[in-house]
């Protein structure tokens, strides 16, 4: 959920921007500190510019929903989500077409864990821009968030066949395949986002876990090695190759990576209980003759051993 918000905070960003070049337009006349604040400035001098400039009852229309924009972006930058939504709200009252007030309003609405009034949003500007695959992957984002998986796949599917070359919808598309056990199709769609952009560690990360949870750990080290190469400190990818390696019985190889692993990250919990596991199960000597059994070593479920963490976007 962390990185989802960052990601949620950096897209109001982006919109924000793209907002303050739209009002500074509209305003170009004017040459007033507050204008200059309100579509430039940092976030408290945001506010600031964007308050004098709705005060003022200079901008009506289009521009003065902008300015409720800016504003709500500002907001949003400095915490302040319910203020930054009552100002999308406002600007949508002014302009109901405002597209970049209606996605920043869905984007906060979902930092807040409101999905269903933030895909609401959504699907209010897929009908204003029926073409964006943005948008369609925007509202998949938030199903997901919101548990509808089932939804979520086809929004991102739509925005699979409107930008076909975009690698990340196929990842974020196959996480959930592999979430609801599809390995099959999650392999391939995971195959296909590499196919586009084989520098991104996540993807090899993510198909190496659909590898291991389909049984094929064989397949499933080869990326787990690639996702390292390309991110030598990746935790949990030396966790998920050593769950690998014991399942394989490579007792010394699973300890070096599980120890990697909390060498890159010692607030890693998984790979201490796999390590610490894997430390206490008893070591096989097949030289030894005794008359009682040699006691088996079973490690837990493989799901319960393995890490499916976040990651951000390209």
């Amino acid at each position: 959920m962390e990185v989802a918000m960052r990601k949620l905070f950096l897209a109001s960003v982006a919109f924000g921007w793209l907002a303050f070049s739209c009002l500074l337009a509209a305003i170009s006349t004017a040459q007033a500190d507050s204008q200059n604040d309100c579509t430039k400035g940092e976030p408290d001098e945001m506010l600031r510019g964007c308050t004098k400039l709705i005060d003022s009852g200079r901008f009506k229309g289009p521009s003065v929903a902008l300015a409720y924009n800016n504003r709500g972006v500002a907001k949003s930058n400095l915490g302040d989500r319910e203020g930054a939504i009552a100002d999308y709200s406002e600007a949508l009252r002014i302009d109901p077409r405002s597209l970049l007030a209606r996605v920043n309003r869905a984007r906060n609405l979902a930092a807040l864990g409101r999905y269903q009034e933030a895909i609401t949003d959504v699907t209010h500007a897929i009908k204003l821009t029926p073409r964006s695959r943005e948008n369609y992957a925007l509202r998949a984002e938030f199903n997901e968030g919101n548990g509808t998986l089932d939804a979520a796949q086809d929004d991102y599917r739509e925005a699979i066949k409107r930008s076909p070359s975009f690698s990340q919808n196929y990842f974020a598309l196959g996480k959930i395949l592999l979430q609801l056990s599809n390995h099959e199709e999650a392999i391939e769609l995971l195959s296909h986002a590499i196919q586009l952009n084989s520098r991104n560690p996540s993807y090899f990360f993510e198909r190496g876990l659909a590898w291991t949870n389909a049984g094929k750990c064989d397949q499933a080290i080869p990326d787990y090695n690639k996702a390292i190469e390309l991110s030598p400190r990746m935790s949990v990818a030396y966790n998920n190759r050593a769950v690998c390696h014991i399942r394989a019985g490579h007792r010394d190889e699973a300890e070096a990576d599980l120890e990697t692993a909390l060498k890159y990250d010692p607030g890693n919990q998984q790979a201490r209980k796999n390590l610490e596991i894997q430390r206490n199960s008893p070591v096989p000597k097949p030289e030894v003759v005794t008359v009682a059994p040699v006691p088996t070593f079973e490690p837990p479920p493989i799901k319960e051993m393995l890490q499916t963490p976040e990651f951000p976007p390209d």
